[in-house]
C-alpha cells in the first residue's frame, strides 16, 4: 500500500492536457472552445500591505495551472485526473478477505491517493506507471511526503526496500510504529482502538450541535437580529413562509445521515456495496452505525425508512401503505421538517397567531405575501428583525404589557 501527495496539484495541471482532456471525454465542442478561450485568459495580481500603504505586482498571467478558489476548477481538475484513474482501475489491486471480498486498487479524493497492490512487485509497477502518467499532465509527486508500507499477514514488513521511481524520486517506506496521516485519518498496519474509540466519541455529539445552535441563536440575539423571545420555529422556517430560513446544525446532521444512507442502498458501486456490507455487519456486531443512525433519525420525523433493497423507501409511520422512493425521499424528509416547524410555531398562541392567520386566508397569495425576504437580497438585518418583531407581537405595545404585566399604563 501506497500513499501520494503531489506537489502543488492545481498550479501545475498542463494547459494543453486540459484542452485534450475536453476531446477524449466528449465535451461539446463550443464547451472545449471556451476552456480554452479561458484558460488563455487567466490573470492574477499580488497585493501585498507595507508600511507605505497597498501594493501591487503586475498582471501575472497563467501559463499552467488552475486558479484556485474558482467554482469551475474542481471540476476541470477532475477531468485532468480521470485518466490516472482509469490506469489505477485497470490494475489487479487487493482482494479483501472474506466477508466482503471485494477488489480494492485506489482511494483518489482530488489529489490525495492511496494505492494498493497484492505485493511488493506490483505495487511498485503501479506507482512507476502512475507517476509516469501523472508527470504527462504536469503533476510531480513529493517523494517526501510519500510512503509505502508493506504489510504481510497483518504485520508490517520492517526490511522492505524503498521504492525508486526514477534517478532523483525515490519512495520511503513507513518507519515502525509511526502512522500516516490521509485526509486527516492517521493510518497504519493495525489500529489503535482506544485512540478511535475516542475520536468517534468526538464526533459531532448531537448534545455539542445542540450547544452550537444555541450560541448561533445567542449571537443573533445579542446582535440585534431577533427579538429575545422571538420563537425559536421561525428563525429555521423556510423564507417563503415567511421565518428567517436559517439551518439547524443538529437537524442538518441528522438529514445528512439519512440522505448518505439512502445513497449507500441506491448506488451500484462495488465500493459503495463494500462500505454498505460494513455497515451491516457493525449492526450485527452492536457497534454504532450509519444505518441505525438514520432509521432513528427519520423515526423521529414520524417517517419509517426501509433500506432493505436497492430502492430504498420512506413511509409515514401511521400510513405505512404509501411509500415515497428515488429522488422524492430527500424532498419528503424536508417537507416533514416543514411541517413540523410550522406545527410548532402555530402551537405558540401568541407569537404564532399573526403568521397562522396569513397561512389559513386564502385570498392571500404567500408568494407575495413574504416576497420581501426572499428578493430583497440586501434587506438589513434590523429591517427583518424589526418586522418580525410585528408579526410575533412582540413589540412593546400597551396591549403587550397588558399580558406581560397586566398594565396598560406606560412604563416612562
Amino acid at each position: 500500500m501506497a500513499w501520494v501527495d503531489v506537489r502543488k496539484a492545481y498550479d501545475s495541471v498542463d494547459h494543453n492536457w486540459l484542452i485534450e482532456m475536453m476531446e477524449v471525454h466528449r465535451v461539446p465542442a463550443w464547451i472545449g472552445k471556451v476552456i480554452k478561450h479561458l484558460s488563455a485568459s487567466w490573470i492574477t495580481k499580488i497585493v501585498a500591505t507595507t508600511k507605505q500603504g497597498s501594493e501591487k505586482s503586475t498582471t501575472i498571467r497563467f501559463h499552467k495551472g488552475l486558479p484556485q478558489g474558482d467554482a469551475l476548477c474542481p471540476r476541470l481538475f477532475k477531468l485532468c485526473l480521470n485518466p490516472v484513474a482509469w490506469i489505477l482501475n485497470a490494475t489487479e489491486g487487493y482482494r479483501l478477505s472474506k466477508p466482503l471480498s471485494t477488489r480494492i486498487t485506489n482511494l483518489l479524493y482530488v489529489d490525495d491517493m492511496k494505492v494498493f497492490a497484492a505485493s511488493e512487485t506490483k505495487l511498485n509497477q503501479v506507482l512507476r506507471s502512475t507517476c509516469t502518467a501523472m508527470q504527462d499532465m504536469g503533476l510531480h509527486w513529493n517523494s517526501k511526503k510519500c510512503s509505502v508500507i508493506h504489510v504481510r499477514r497483518g504485520k508490517q514488513v520492517e526490511d522492505a526496500k524503498d521504492v525508486k521511481l526514477n534517478e532523483t524520486s525515490v519512495v520511503k517506506n513507513l518507519e515502525s510504529g509511526s502512522n500516516y496521516k490521509f485526509l486527516g485519518i492517521k493510518e497504519s498496519v493495525m489500529q489503535d482502538e482506544k485512540q478511535a474509540l475516542t475520536e468517534a466519541a468526538k464526533h459531532w455529539p448531537l448534545a455539542e450541535l445542540r450547544d452550537i445552535d444555541r450560541q448561533t441563536r445567542k449571537t443573533i440575539c445579542e446582535n440585534g437580529g431577533c427579538q429575545p423571545l422571538s420563537s425559536i420555529a421561525v428563525l429555521y422556517l423556510p423564507r417563503e413562509k415567511g421565518g428567517r430560513g436559517l439551518r439547524a446544525i443538529e437537524q442538518e446532521y441528522k438529514l445528512i445521515k439519512i440522505k448518505a444512507a439512502v445513497k449507500l442502498y441506491e448506488s451500484l458501486d462495488p465500493k459503495m456495496k463494500s462500505v454498505q456490507q460494513f455497515e451491516e455487519c457493525a449492526i450485527v456486531k452492536g457497534f454504532s452505525s450509519l444505518i441505525t443512525d438514520s432509521k432513528k433519525s427519520a423515526q423521529e420525523l414520524d417517517t419509517t425508512l426501509n433500506l432493505n433493497t436497492t430502492e430504498p423507501s420512506c413511509s409515514p409511520t401511521d400510513e405505512p401503505e404509501i411509500a415515497t422512493k428515488d429522488l422524492h425521499i430527500k424532498k419528503h424528509i424536508n417537507k416533514v421538517v416543514n411541517e413540523k416547524l410550522v406545527k410548532k410555531f402555530e402551537d405558540q398562541q401568541w407569537q404564532g397567531s399573526l403568521l397562522k392567520a396569513r397561512w389559513q386566508d386564502d385570498q392571500l397569495s404567500l408568494e407575495n405575501c413574504f416576497a420581501w425576504l426572499n428578493k430583497w437580497q440586501c434587506s438589513p438585518t434590523h429591517c427583518i428583525a424589526g418586522i418580525m418583531e410585528l408579526y410575533e407581537q412582540l413589540t412593546p405595545t400597551k396591549v403587550y404589557m397588558a399580558y406581560k404585566n397586566g398594565q396598560e399604563r406606560c412604563q416612562m
